[in-house]
């Protein structure tokens, strides 16, 4: 049961949290893809 209350506990955490959580992950999102470059120019700069 240790499990099941563990799980409770993370999903009641997160539940509350649900209005903030895409704000503060957000900023790592953005600076991620910053350098992110479409996976059809890797192709073309192979030719």
């Amino acid at each position: 049961m240790a499990l099941k209350e563990e799980l409770e506990k993370h999903g009641e955490w997160l539940f509350k949290w649900r209005s903030y959580l895409p704000l503060l992950i957000l900023p790592v999102v953005l600076i991620a893809l910053k350098d992110f470059e479409y996976l059809g120019g890797i192709f073309r700069a192979g030719l």
